[in-house]
């Protein structure tokens, strides 16, 4: 059960991370680039 929260907030966090490059990258790129973590934490759980 902790091994879920600490994947879910490492999994945030590079969400986060990867919002933090929205500035310097382009908004497609970025939504393409969190649903792959998205499908990577799916598939992983």
């Amino acid at each position: 059960m902790s091994n879920h929260f600490i994947i879910t907030d490492y999994e945030e966090f590079l969400i986060y991370a990867g919002a933090l490059t929205v500035n310097v990258q382009p908004c497609q790129q970025t939504e393409e680039h969190t649903r792959g973590i998205i499908h990577k934490r799916k598939s992983f759980l």
